[in-house]
């Protein structure tokens, strides 16, 4: 991701302490002096939304991709209602499931 596509308020996934995580973003940080290089962008402050606790993400680099918040509403809605888990969504799950453990069956 470049700098430039980085939108203030918007949530992103971003890895943190190894793990793949939402983060928000919520200012942008004033430039710092970086040696020899001179002034370098001093990235963003933002909040990790799965344990609300502050995150500095240094570069766009590290913003993986932008969390669609419109999917997200609809997929906990259809949870909710209990319509998400559908026959056809189940069977193609355990399809999926079934031919990992016959693959890693026949390579062992």
């Amino acid at each position: 991701m470049k700098m430039k596509d980085v939108v203030i308020g918007e949530t992103y996934m971003v890895k943190v302490s190894g793990n793949v995580v939402p983060v928000r973003i919520l200012r942008e940080r004033a430039e710092r002096f970086c040696g020899t290089r001179g002034y370098a962008h001093g990235g963003w402050d933002a909040i990790n939304t799965v344990t609300n606790r502050a995150v500095h993400v240094r570069t766009a680099a590290r913003l993986r991709r932008a969390v669609r918040e419109d999917r997200v509403s609809e997929v906990r809605r259809k949870i909710s209602e209990g319509n998400y888990f559908t026959p056809e969504k189940i069977d193609r799950a355990l399809d999926r499931a079934l031919d990992e453990v016959l693959a890693g069956g026949a390579n062992a």
